[in-house]
């Protein structure tokens, strides 16, 4: 194979200068004396030297949301760049882990705040939450009732329908003399709920009323919770008396003596 021939620019040697004709250390023989400037440049590299491993982006995620103090996110974010720096060889270790250590600091603080609201606030918003879930059953049902309310119960007991609260001073079914919340802390059953409902409305109807019961031209009807009602807070019995013929009642009973 024929060597081509090549570039003298392209092989000379950039650190010396050249030689000239007839030997090493030889004036040229036309007396001109070698050339005093810079060595002649040597071919450059195609590519730039190339720079360091790049940061993993991951990592400075979870640094700057460590800063932030957002708990759990630069905890998992640190993590996630561990595992990817480990695969892919990229800097930002340190990062990762700083946001770490910043993840669980900020997860411990918000840990303890949240403690401590709740041994402060957490029982007094929890009984606001429930009184105000009682109190918008009672309003539904119209079991919110108080003595001396007149009402028009529904045609069906059963029914859950609620009952309407009326002037005494027109004609209406009947009138509330006796009201009370069942303490207990579980539903006690149809039977015992109807038994206390009886014994309760009963022994109110003298008082309200002047006269005993079974001595009285009215009747008593009362309403109790259910074990449906009772899941939604539900404890409260009200007493209801009417006529025994079902004719409306025009005046209020109490003291009547009827």
């Amino acid at each position: 194979m024929t060597t081509p021939p090549q570039d003298p620019s392209h092989v000379a040697d950039p650190f010396s200068a050249p030689t000239p004709p007839g030997g090493a250390g030889q004036q040229p023989s036309d007396g001109a004396a070698p050339p005093s400037g810079p060595p002649a440049e040597g071919p450059q590299p195609p590519y730039a030297a190339p720079s360091g491993p790049r940061t993993d982006g991951v990592s400075i995620a979870a640094l700057v949301t460590g800063i932030l103090g957002l708990a759990l996110i630069p905890l998992g974010l640190g993590i996630a760049a561990l595992v990817r720096i480990k695969r892919s060889g990229a800097a930002g270790k340190g990062l990762a882990i700083a946001g770490i250590v910043l993840g669980a600091l900020s997860t411990v603080g918000w840990t303890v705040l949240v403690a401590l609201f709740a041994a402060f606030v957490g029982t007094g918003l929890q009984e606001a939450v429930d009184e105000g879930l009682t109190e918008g059953f009672q309003e539904v049902t119209g079991t919110h009732l108080v003595v001396g309310d007149c009402f028009e119960p529904p045609a069906d007991f059963t029914s859950g329908d609620p009952l309407q609260a009326v002037d005494c001073g027109v004609p209406h079914t009947a009138e509330v003399f006796g009201v009370d919340d069942v303490a207990a802390d579980a539903f006690p059953g149809v039977e015992a709920m109807q038994v206390q409902a009886e014994d309760f409305c009963l022994d109110a109807f003298g008082d309200y009323v002047g006269v005993d019961y079974m001595d009285s031209a009215l009747q008593v009807i009362y309403f109790h919770p259910s074990e449906l009602t009772w899941s939604v807070g539900d404890r409260r019995i009200v007493c209801g008396a009417t006529t025994m013929d079902g004719s409306p009642l025009h005046d209020s009973v109490a003291g009547s003596g009827v």
